[in-house]
């Protein structure tokens, strides 16, 4: 299956968060968008697309639109989906390497 990123938007705050990317599932033929780019003392990681609820509490929670219901799927979906926007992000900057990355993910 190829993943490819097909946008990356930039986003920074006083948070650990970094931007939003779309990524591309070619095979099946499915594009995920509003994935949350996190970064924070040189760690990288995902956050699937969410939807924020009021707690009983008062509080904002948030719950996945998406999941992976086996944590080896995700952690290898996200180090896969990582190399294809450090790609994508190359490319951007003037390097046309491909962005399409094949992972056996499924």
């Amino acid at each position: 299956m190829n993943i490819e990123i097909t946008s990356f938007t930039p986003y920074q705050k006083n948070t650990t968060l970094q931007g939003f990317l779309a990524v591309r599932l070619t095979e099946p033929g499915l594009e995920i968008r509003d994935i949350a780019l996190h970064q924070k003392d040189g760690n990288r990681w995902l956050q699937l697309p969410a939807k924020p609820y009021k707690k009983a509490s008062g509080g904002k929670g948030w719950s996945y639109i998406l999941n992976f219901y086996e944590k080896e799927r995700f952690q290898q979906f996200q180090s896969v989906t990582l190399e294809a926007l450090d790609a994508f992000q190359r490319k951007d900057k003037g390097n046309k390497n491909d962005t399409k990355v094949q992972p056996n993910l499924f």
